[in-house]
């Protein structure tokens, strides 16, 4: 109490009345202790107020009231001095393990709560960890990924600054990720979606399903990537590193060349003004029009736009009474389904998808129906 003493000589209190100061605190503890309530709550010092109201003069309530607040202001003080330090411990911590500044950011809020959560200075274990979680869950409602990353921090914070070692219940505060199956098309509505549809954005919609593309993939391609004699597209990264390749249908030969002589004459028009690289390189979904560089002033060709076909896309789709049911992104899903149920292979299906975790291949098994009719026995081939 001596440093309280000090924090009341701060406050203008006589050294005569501290006395009675400290001996308040000590009595509103006790009150407290023999009914369990928090020190810190507004009501718990309300209680005690109206306690005393019975058995002391107007003065003295006056006084123990001040006595009690002056503590609790003096001990809050405190204890956010020492969060402090312990969050400023985390952070070298952190930085000496070369985390992220994202992480550093991330992990320090987290902590942060907790700790004025607990109203706590010590003895911190598992059970107020759990409390906290599930308050994150049940009051708060927080996503789950955002209920893990409390988990990874504070599972850290135990054990990388308190030292204490949590226990190996610790797996089951983390949230287990929901697998959300994928709308599937039918091949039916399928072949109404590309019936209401002409075009260049026909074209798109076609590849989309055809080859399995994700619709970033599309747009991206180039001439070079595209391969009619072999049949396959390469699929590349941003460095131009070929990703993979996937099949080409045939059935999309004839859309192809007659798309490539208007690709064509688009690149012969960029290269009588300057623009464009080889015909290689060259989009092979090209933008209609040319627009300005950001930050330049020269114009240059992008590639067509994905809002575009969504557009054509959603209207499709309200004109079927489908609306709001099917993304572009159900194109993949579909052909993925419709690849297996025609006796395709997972293995294979998880390469031409360029999915590096099986699992996220092995979800389309669970919309697939199978067809004994399209499967043969290995008999039937010797």
């Amino acid at each position: 109490m001596k440093e309280y003493r000090k924090h009341l000589a701060s406050v203008g209190v006589p050294g005569n009345q501290a006395y009675h100061y400290m001996a308040w605190v000590r009595q509103y503890a006790e009150f407290c202790d023999d009914r369990s309530l928090d020190y810190w709550a507004e009501e718990s010092l309300m209680s005690y107020l109206a306690e005393n109201a019975r058995l002391n003069e107007a003065w003295k309530m006056t006084q123990s009231e001040d006595a009690v607040r002056q503590y609790i202001y003096w001990r809050k003080g405190k204890r956010e001095e020492f969060y402090e330090v312990l969050l400023e411990k985390l952070s070298e911590v952190l930085r000496g393990e070369k985390k992220s500044l994202k992480t550093v950011e991330l992990y320090s809020v987290w902590v942060s709560k907790f700790l004025k959560w607990s109203g706590k200075e010590q003895e911190w274990g598992f059970d107020d960890l759990e409390i906290y979680i599930k308050k994150l869950v049940s009051a708060d409602q927080v996503a789950l990924a955002t209920q893990n990353q409390a988990v990874a921090a504070l599972k850290y914070f135990f054990e990388k600054v308190l030292g204490i070692r949590l226990d190996s219940q610790i797996g089951k505060l983390r949230a287990k990720s929901k697998i959300r199956l994928p709308a599937i098309m039918s091949r039916e509505e399928i072949s109404e979606i590309f019936g209401c549809l002409d075009g260049v954005e026909r074209l798109l919609a076609r590849m989309l399903y055809g080859c399995g593309l994700r619709p970033g993939e599309l747009y991206k391609l180039c001439v070079g990537d595209l391969d009619l004699e072999q049949d396959f597209l390469r699929i590349v990264d941003d460095s131009g590193k070929v990703k993979r390749e996937v099949f080409l249908p045939k059935v999309l030969h004839k859309e192809l060349d007659q798309h490539l002589k208007l690709v064509k004459e688009f690149f012969e028009m960029d290269k009588k003004l300057g623009l464009g690289d080889s015909w290689r390189n060259y989009y092979l979904f090209p933008a209609k029009n040319l627009t300005k560089t950001k930050g330049l002033s020269r114009l240059e060709r992008q590639s067509f736009s994905e809002r575009i076909l969504r557009r054509k896309f959603n209207q499709a789709l309200d004109s079927l009474g489908l609306k709001g049911v099917y993304k572009l992104a159900s194109f993949r899903a579909s052909f993925a389904v419709h690849y297996l149920e025609d006796g395709g292979d997972v293995r294979t299906l998880q390469k031409v998808l360029g999915n590096h975790k099986v699992l996220n291949t092995i979800v389309y098994q669970q919309l697939a129906k199978f067809n004994c009719a399209k499967v043969k026995s290995p008999l039937d081939n010797l």
